[in-house]
C-alpha cells in the first residue's frame, strides 16, 4: 500500500489530539469503562502530543486528502499510530508501522512501544513479541511492552 504522507506541524497539534480522540472513544468497553475512555480521550486531546512534539518524528496519513491517521517515533521507541476507526483493518495502520520501521532500522536493530490490549494482536501480527514482566497498570487495564528486533 502506497501512503500519501505529510510531516505534521504545530499547526497540526488540535488535529492530533482530535485523530488520538476518536480512536480511543471507538475501543470497545471490554478493554476500559466508559469513564476511562473519556478521561483519556480527554487528556491525549491535548496534552502527550505537545510534549512530545519537538523530539519525535511525526507524520500524518492523508486519506482522500483527509487526514486521517498519524505515526510518531523517537529513536526506536513506536509512540504513536492511530487511525480513525472507519479506516481501520484497511492496511493503513500496517503500512505506518512499515514506514515508521523503515526510518527507524538504518540506526537501530531493534523497535519498542507500550500496547494496550486492544492493539496488543495487531503489533503481535506485525513481529513484535510481549516482553516478560512488563506490566504496567493503567485505569482497570494493563499495557505491556512490545519488541521487534531486525
Amino acid at each position: 500500500m502506497e501512503l500519501a504522507l505529510r510531516k505534521a506541524t504545530r499547526d497540526d497539534l488540535r488535529l492530533l489530539g482530535e485523530i488520538r480522540a476518536r480512536t480511543i472513544l471507538a475501543q470497545p468497553e471490554t478493554f476500559w469503562n466508559k469513564q476511562e475512555l473519556q478521561i483519556a480521550a480527554d487528556a491525549w486531546a491535548t496534552m502527550d502530543v505537545q510534549n512530545d512534539f519537538d523530539n519525535h518524528e511525526i507524520y500524518i496519513y492523508l486519506h482522500n486528502g483527509v487526514e486521517a491517521g498519524f505515526v510518531s517515533w523517537k529513536g526506536a521507541y513506536l509512540a504513536y499510530l492511530f487511525t480513525l476507526p472507519e479506516i481501520q483493518s484497511s492496511g493503513v495502520g500496517s503500512a505506518l508501522l512499515k514506514f515508521a520501521e523503515s526510518a527507524i532500522r538504518p540506526t537501530h536493530n531493534y523497535i519498542w512501544l507500550i500496547a494496550h490490549p486492544y492493539s496488543e494482536k495487531f503489533y503481535e501480527k506485525h513481529g513484535f513479541k510481549k516482553q516478560p514482566e512488563t506490566e504496567i497498570p493503567f485505569g482497570t487495564t494493563r499495557l505491556h511492552k512490545f519488541l521487534k528486533t531486525f
